[in-house]
């Protein structure tokens, strides 16, 4: 759904743009990016496998409502988003990126650290450790000033709808989350963990998520965001999609969190003896507890998604993939070639990114219930309502998506006496004609408090619900607006009908 705006107060110039709007009963889907100096490019090689697996011919971004990033995926979320990069250009930039991030030593009464060798790499790590910086900024500054520009709006970034957000810490280990959205303060706690910052522009918000010690000083007082208390990205989007869209904790469609990798070859509780006895006053301690303990921060995640309910749990999709050898510098710029080829390997038909994918296709489906269109027998209520799709008419996207349904014979399935084809001949209109996906359909049930979940398959490998489903239909009902004395939000009902008055008194009564 496209909302145009014109003349928006705070951007340079006036111009006119269309902004997308999710649509009220279609559900949230969550990017998480991960990062972690040059590891960063293990994130992008995994979106470039999904969007391989999803295979429709729009940027893989496009599939997600809100993104969070931090560190080196801080800087990949916004290339991704800010830019509107693809991620084969995102995985291109990075590199470059981080060679000129990585390329600039300090210089030690004169000489820099590689020529003093050993005694050298000593008087590197005790500078490093008081100054709290082994690069110098100009390198990083530079790179991210030539990505995202010395002015670049964050606001502009995504014109999709997208709320992008990206995080860092301050010296106290405070949270904070740089947004291109606003948002009214009073849906979120003081004590939610994190404060939203509207940052001046993209380079700015960048600078601040990858000031990573001991490698660059800290930008305008903000670390990277893995030296802070919050570190859940996951919760954090959660939070986030019920502060924006008052999701009041039901859960997103899809959360695809991508991980920088781990190695197995280290000790849990070693690493965990090493966390509990590391003093964490300075930066660098506090960064070697966040990065060296990959592997348990790890196992916690998938310990927290195996606690998830089965029907949240298929949804959640963590990521992320063991490399072997030892474990990688985050300064390491010569062994990004030798990384990309071992995950690239791993990353071949990957049954976990093949899941993740046909809950992409999915959810691309959303229901939506007719106005007026409720009829009570004196036993159940006839429903009828919409299967639609947030693809665009005009999309090529579309027009690929709606060939596959026909080929793979895909079909809709739910409490519904038959299984519902998802093509039939009208499609041909929405091809020919370019008019939004619509599949007509019909159910009974017998109170609002029932549950309707939609199934997808034929064109997945298994049963996928779409978006939001399992749907109450009392919170279906009152998403879309049809409990509104005046009608739904978005259209004026002309009459007060007997279905209507039917459906407020199942709600209210």
């Amino acid at each position: 759904m496209d909302l145009p705006v014109t003349n928006v107060p705070i951007m340079r110039q006036a111009n006119e743009r269309n902004f997308e709007h999710k649509p009220p009963t279609a559900g949230v889907r969550a990017l998480i990016v991960e990062g972690g100096g040059v590891t960063g490019i293990i994130p992008l090689l995994i979106l470039q496998e999904l969007e391989a697996m999803v295979n429709l011919p729009i940027k893989i971004q496009e599939h997600f409502d809100i993104v969070i990033g931090k560190s080196s995926g801080a800087i990949n979320t916004l290339a991704l988003y800010s830019n509107e990069w693809s991620v084969e250009n995102c995985l291109k930039q990075f590199q470059d990126i981080s060679r000129d991030a990585f390329g600039r030593r300090h210089r030690y009464f004169g000489f820099s650290s590689t020529s003093l060798r050993r005694p050298g790499q000593i008087l590197e790590a005790m500078l490093s450790h008081l100054g709290d910086s082994k690069y110098s900024s100009t390198g990083i500054t530079h790179a991210l000033t030539t990505a995202f520009g010395d002015r670049s709006l964050l606001f502009e970034a995504s014109a999709r709808g997208t709320k992008v957000g990206v995080v860092a810490t301050t010296k106290d280990s405070s949270t904070c989350l740089f947004t291109n959205y606003n948002g009214p303060p009073e849906v979120r706690s003081p004590r939610c963990g994190y404060n939203l910052v509207r940052p001046e522009d993209s380079t700015i918000s960048a600078l601040a998520s990858s000031a990573t010690p001991p490698y660059f000083k800290p930008f305008q007082g903000y670390y990277d965001a893995s030296l802070g208390d919050y570190n859940n990205l996951i919760d954090l989007a959660l939070s986030e999609q019920d502060a924006v869209w008052s999701r009041q904790k039901k859960q997103p469609d899809i959360v695809v969190s991508l991980g920088i990798g781990f190695n197995k070859n280290n000790d849990p509780q070693i690493l965990g003896a090493k966390q509990r006895t590391i003093p964490r006053a300075r930066p660098i301690p506090r960064l070697f507890h966040s990065f060296s303990n990959s592997l348990v921060e790890e196992a916690g995640k998938q310990e927290v998604q195996n606690n998830l309910e089965p029907q949240a749990r298929e949804r959640h999709h963590r990521l992320d993939f063991e490399f072997s050898g030892d474990d990688l510098d985050l300064d390491n710029i010569q062994a990004m070639s030798a990384i990309r080829e071992q995950i690239k390997s791993i990353l071949v038909s990957n049954e976990a990114i093949s899941r993740c994918a046909d809950n992409v296709i999915a959810s691309l489906f959303y229901l939506e219930l007719r106005e007026n269109q409720l009829f009570f027998d004196g036993t159940k209520f006839l429903c009828k309502g919409q299967i639609r799709c947030r693809l665009k008419p005009s999309s090529s996207a579309l027009q690929v998506l709606i060939t596959r349904l026909k080929e793979s014979k895909a079909y809709f399935c739910s409490n519904f006496e038959h299984r519902l084809d998802c093509w039939y001949s009208g499609e041909s209109e929405v091809v020919e004609h370019e008019v939004s996906y619509r599949r007509e359909i019909e159910f009974k049930i017998t109170s609002f408090e029932e549950f309707i979940d939609i199934k997808l398959d034929g064109i997945t490998h298994s049963p996928m619900s779409i978006s939001n489903c399992p749907y109450k239909i009392e919170t279906l009902v009152k998403d879309q607006g049809l409990d509104l004395p005046f009608g739904s939000r978005l259209r004026v009902r002309r009459t007060q009908s007997q279905p209507a008055e039917y459906m407020k008194s199942a709600i209210y009564t």
